[in-house]
C-alpha cells in the first residue's frame, strides 16, 4: 500500500470511512483509495456529495490530522481540528493579539522586506550572466535592482503600534517595488514568449 500524506476526496457521492487503522474512500462499494492514518498529514475534501463517518473524524482528530473542505474553485470554506489541541488554540490566540500590537508591525515589515530584498537579489543574479553578452541589459538590470533595493529604506522609516496603522504604507511601498521588478523582468523575457495576461486562479486539478 503506498504511503499517502495528503488524501484528496474529490469524487461525487464518495464515502470516507475508517477501516483497520486506515482511511478508506469508497463509492458504490468500490474502493477508490486507502491511506494509513499513521502517515497522513491532512485530508482534503473537494468533491460534492461526499459523506464522512464519525469514526473517520475521530481517527483524524486523535492523530492531529486536519480535515479541510474546499469548493470547486479550490477555496477553503471549512476545516475540522481536534478540540484538544491546546497548543494550536494558544497559537491562534497569540496571532490574534499580535495583530493589534507591535508584533504584527514587525512581522508585516519583515514579510515585505524579505520579498523586496529577494526581488533585488534576483535581478542582480540575472544581470551577472549578461555582463558580457549584453552590457546594455546588464546595466539596466543593475539600475533597476538598485531602485528596488531603495524601497527597503522606505520600509525602515515606517512606525506604528499595530499592523493596521502601517498596512497602506507597506502595500504602497511593496507595490512600487514590484512595478520596478516586473519592468526589469520584461528585459529578460523574449517578445516571442510574452503571454496574453493573467489567468483566473482556478485550479484545474486537486
Amino acid at each position: 500500500m503506498p504511503i499517502i500524506h495528503h488524501l484528496i476526496v474529490d469524487h461525487y457521492g464518495a464515502f470516507l470511512g475508517k477501516h483497520q487503522g486506515r482511511l478508506r474512500v469508497t463509492r458504490d462499494k468500490e474502493v477508490l483509495a486507502e491511506a494509513p492514518v499513521l502517515h497522513l498529514q491532512q485530508v482534503l475534501i473537494t468533491g460534492k456529495g461526499v459523506s464522512v463517518s464519525a469514526d473517520a473524524i475521530h481517527a483524524c482528530c486523535t492523530a492531529g490530522i486536519p480535515i479541510h473542505f474546499l469548493d470547486g474553485a479550490g477555496r477553503p470554506y471549512a476545516a475540522l481540528y481536534a478540540a484538544g489541541l491546546t497548543g494550536t488554540i494558544l497559537t491562534r490566540r497569540e496571532q490574534l493579539l499580535a495583530y493589534s500590537d507591535r508584533r504584527g508591525v514587525k512581522l508585516a515589515l519583515a514579510f515585505a522586506h524579505g520579498k523586496i530584498a529577494n526581488q533585488s537579489g534576483f535581478l542582480r543574479y540575472a544581470a551577472k550572466y549578461r555582463e558580457e553578452a549584453d552590457t546594455h541589459v546588464f546595466q539596466q538590470l543593475r539600475d533597476l535592482a538598485d531602485q528596488v533595493q531603495n524601497h527597503l529604506m522606505q520600509l525602515q522609516k515606517l512606525e506604528g503600534e499595530s499592523a493596521d496603522q502601517v498596512r497602506e504604507q507597506i502595500l504602497s511601498i511593496e507595490g512600487r517595488a514590484a512595478h520596478v521588478y516586473w519592468q526589469a523582468l520584461g528585459l529578460l523575457i523574449p517578445r516571442t514568449m510574452a503571454g496574453r495576461g493573467a489567468k483566473p486562479r482556478v485550479p484545474r486539478t486537486p
